[in-house]
C-alpha cells in the first residue's frame, strides 16, 4: 500500500491562521525555530489520528492572541489531499467550539468542542471516520513508518517486541534441531512455552535456596533439645507403682446396704406422689368454685366500666344541651326586641325632599316612596318573625333530647348501684370459699401420709448403716489417686527418651532434606542455564533474520553479563557504534531512516516520512528513500519556506 500526501490546506491551526501546501516525492519545509515546520505535521497526524506529531492526544491546537489566550468563535480547518494506491482521497477535520446562551443569561457558555468529519466531502461519524483511516493503515504502523523518532521512542523492551513480531517466528524445534545439548528441553518445550519453563524453574530455585538456607538453623535448634539422661532408675520405679496399683484392694462390701438407700429412696418418692395426687383431686372443685366467683366480679367490673362510661359522656352531652338551649333563648330574646323596633320604625323626616334642590317630589313619588318604605319594613318583620320560630323549634327540640338523655342518666346510676352491691355480695362470698381442701378426715390421705412417714424414717436408718462403708471406700480411692499420680510423674519423665529419639530422627530428616534441596537446585540451575543458552540460540537466528531487513544498522539483543549470563537489550549499532551513546547527531539520522525503511518493506507500506531537525545531516548524504521524504529543517529564513525537489 503507497499513501502520498499531495496538497494540505490549514486554517487557524495552533499558530497558522491559513495556509496550502503542495508537497512532492520530496518536499523541503524550513525556517526559524516557530516559523511553523512541526505545526505542518502535527496537522497531518490530527486529521489522521486525533494525535500531535509525537503522538501525544493531548495537545493545544486552537490559535492564540499577543496575551497567549484562546482566540474564541473561529473554527479550526484542517484538509488533506491523497494519493493512495492511485486513487485521490481528500480527509477534512474541523474543529467548532459549542457556545449556549442559557435561558436568563446575557451571556453564551462554552461547553466544549466539536469535531466534523469528511471523506471524500461525505461527512462521515468521528466512528466511521476512525474505522475507515485504520482499515487504510492502523495508527502505530503509521506513526514507525513516518516519524523517525517513533520506533526509538520505545522502551528497549518494547522495541525487542515489535521487531520479533515483524519477521516471522521460528518454532522451538527448528532451535532444537541446532545443538544436541538441547535435546534435554524438548520434552518439556513440547508442552509449556520457553517463558513458562524459565518462570517456573527460577520460581522453583528462589523458593528451595530460601528453605534450604533455613535448614542449618533448624538442625541446630533441633540438636539443642538433644540433653542425654539415665532413665533405668525412672523405668524401675514406674514397675514397681504399677504393683503396687494393681494389689490395692477395691472395696466392694455393704453393697446390699446401698441397695436398701437406693429402694427406699423410690419408697419415699412413690408416697410423696401419692399424697400430691390426692391434694390435687381434692382441690379441683374448691378452684372452680372460686374460679365461677371470680369470673362473676369480673363482668361485673366491665359492666360497670362501660355504664359509668355511658353515664359520664351523657352528663356532658346534657351540658353542651343546656348551653345550647341558654344561647337560643338569648337570641329569641334579642328577635324579639327587634321585631319591636322594625315595627316602631316610620319613614324619616324629609325623606319627601329633594336632596339637590331641597324641594318636595310630585304626590305621585312621594306615595311610592311611602309604599316602598312599608314593603320593605313588611320583609323585614316577616324574616325576624320566621327566624323567631325557627329558634323556638330548636329550644323545644334541645329541651326534649335534654329530658331523655336525664332519664338514661337516673336509669344508668341506678344500674350501677344495682352492680356494686352484686360485687360486694359476690367479694363476700369469695372470702367465705377455703383456699385449699382439708384432708384431716380423709382416710387414703392419712394413710398415705404414714406410709411416707415410715419410710423417711427407714431410709435414715439405711443412710447411717453406709457411711462406715463410705469411709473405707474413700481410703482406698486416695491411695489409689496417689500410686496413679506418681505414675503420671514417671511416665513425664520417660517421655524424655522419646523425645529425644524423635529429635534425632527429625535431624536426620532435615539432612536428607538439606541433600536433596542442594541437588534440586543444582539440577534446576542447570537447566536455567540450559533455557538461556536455547533461548540466546533462538535469537541470534531471529536476529539474523531482522538483521537482513536492514542496511545501515545492526540490532544488538544481547549483552554478556559478569556472571556468564546474557541480559536482554535492544541497542541499534552503526560501523560498531552504539546509537544511544557514540553515534553523532547525522549517523543518528541516517539510523532512523533505515529503521523506517526496513519497517516500511516489513509492513508492505510505503507512506510519507517527517524528517524533523533534518539540518543535522547534509542533503547529499540522505540516502535515496522508496518513499514520499518531508524534511523540517531550521533555518534563518523567517518566514515558512516550502521548496519540493
Amino acid at each position: 500500500m503507497r499513501m502520498v500526501l499531495k496538497r494540505i490546506s490549514i486554517q487557524n491551526f495552533k499558530g497558522c491562521k491559513e495556509r496550502e501546501i503542495e508537497f512532492s516525492d520530496k518536499t523541503a519545509i524550513r525556517g526559524i525555530n516557530g516559523a511553523g515546520k512541526t505545526t505542518v505535521a502535527d496537522a497531518v497526524m490530527w486529521t489522521l489520528f486525533g494525535k500531535d506529531s509525537t503522538g501525544a492526544a493531548t495537545f493545544d491546537i486552537r490559535p492564540k492572541d499577543q496575551d497567549n489566550n484562546d482566540i474564541d468563535f473561529v473554527e479550526i480547518r484542517v484538509e488533506s489531499v491523497w494519493d493512495v494506491d492511485g486513487k485521490e482521497l481528500t480527509l477534512v477535520k474541523t474543529q467548532k467550539q459549542k457556545w449556549v446562551k442559557k435561558r436568563g443569561s446575557e451571556n453564551q457558555t462554552f461547553e466544549g468542542n466539536e469535531n466534523l468529519y469528511e471523506i471524500n466531502t461525505i461527512p462521515k461519524t468521528e466512528k466511521e471516520f476512525k474505522a475507515y483511516i485504520e482499515a487504510v493503515i492502523p495508527e502505530e504502523v503509521f506513526r514507525f513508518v513516518s516519524n523517525t523518532n517513533a520506533f526509538m521512542s520505545q522502551k528497549p523492551a518494547d522495541r525487542r517486541k515489535t521487531l520479533f513480531k515483524l519477521v516471522s517466528d521460528m518454532t522451538d524445534t527448528e532451535v532444537l534441531t541446532t545443538d544436541p545439548k538441547f535435546h534435554p528441553l524438548a520434552e518439556q518445550l513440547a508442552q509449556f512455552t520457553f517463558e513458562e519453563i524459565l518462570s517456573r524453574d527460577k520460581k522453583a530455585l528462589s523458593e528451595n535456596k530460601k528453605r534450604l538456607a533455613e535448614i542449618p538453623a533448624r538442625i541446630d535448634e533441633v540438636s539443642k533439645s538433644i540433653v542425654e539422661q539415665d532413665y533405668s532408675a525412672a523405668e524401675a520405679r514406674l514397675q514397681t507403682l504399677r504393683d503396687q496399683l494393681a494389689s490395692v484392694e477395691d472395696d466392694t462390701s455393704d453393697a446390699s446396704a446401698y441397695e436398701q438407700v437406693n429402694q427406699l429412696k423410690d419408697e419415699v418418692a412413690r408416697y410423696k406422689g401419692e399424697l400430691q395426687e390426692i391434694e390435687r383431686g381434692a382441690n379441683t372443685k374448691i378452684t372452680k368454685a372460686r374460679k365461677d366467683v371470680q369470673c362473676k366480679i369480673i363482668d361485673i367490673d366491665q359492666e360497670l366500666t362501660r355504664l359509668i362510661s355511658q353515664v359520664s359522656a351523657d352528663e356532658k352531652q346534657i351540658e353542651n344541651i343546656r348551653s345550647l338551649i341558654t344561647g337560643n333563648e338569648q337570641r329569641l330574646y334579642k328577635l324579639g326586641e327587634d321585631y319591636k323596633a322594625e315595627k316602631a320604625k316610620e319613614m324619616p323626616e324629609g325623606s319627601n325632599l329633594c336632596p339637590v334642590c331641597h324641594q318636595e317630589y310630585p304626590e305621585s313619588m312621594k306615595g311610592n316612596m311611602r309604599a316602598a318604605f312599608e314593603a320593605e319594613k313588611e320583609r323585614k318583620l316577616a324574616e325576624i318573625n320566621l327566624n323567631g320560630k325557627s329558634v323556638s323549634e330548636n329550644i323545644k327540640s334541645y329541651k326534649a333530647l335534654a329530658i331523655g338523655l336525664e332519664g338514661r342518666v337516673a336509669s344508668g346510676n341506678n344500674r350501677i348501684d344495682a352492680l356494686k352491691t352484686d360485687k360486694l355480695n359476690l367479694q363476700v362470698e369469695l372470702e367465705t370459699l377455703p383456699v385449699s381442701a382439708d384432708l384431716s378426715r380423709n382416710d387414703v390421705y392419712l394413710a398415705a401420709e404414714s406410709s411416707l412417714i415410715n419410710a423417711e424414717g427407714n431410709l435414715q436408718i439405711a443412710l447411717n448403716m453406709t457411711k462406715d462403708a463410705d469411709a473405707r471406700k474413700q481410703a482406698v480411692i486416695e491411695k489409689r489417686k496417689a500410686i496413679q499420680s506418681e505414675i503420671d510423674a514417671m511416665n513425664r519423665i520417660l517421655s524424655g527418651k522419646q523425645t529425644i529419639a524423635n529429635a534425632r530422627a527429625r535431624v536426620e530428616e532435615l539432612k536428607a532434606e538439606q541433600r536433596r534441596l542442594s541437588q534440586d537446585i543444582a539440577n534446576t540451575e542447570k537447566e536455567v542455564y540450559l533455557l538461556e543458552e536455547f533461548n540466546k540460540a533462538k535469537v541470534n537466528l531471529l536476529s539474523e533474520k531482522i538483521n537482513a531487513h536492514f542496511k545501515v544498522i545492526r540490532w544488538k539483543l544481547f549483552e554478556r553479563q559478569i556472571n556468564g549470563g546474557y541480559n536482554p537489550i535492544c541497542e541499534p549499532l552503526v560501523n560498531g557504534q552504539a546509537y544511544s551513546s557514540a553515534l553523532n547527531s547525522g549517523h543518528k539520522i541516517l539510523a532512523e531512516l533505515d529503521i523506517i525503511q526496513a519497517l516500511q518493506r516489513i509492513y508492505e507500506v510505503s507512506v510519507p516520512v517527517f524528517l524533523d531537525s533534518a539540518e543535522r545531516i547534509n542533503d547529499f548524504n540522505i540516502p535515496h528513500m522508496d518513499c514520499q521524504l518531508i524534511t523540517l529543517s531550521v533555518t534563518e529564513d523567517p518566514e515558512l519556506k516550502v521548496v519540493n525537489e
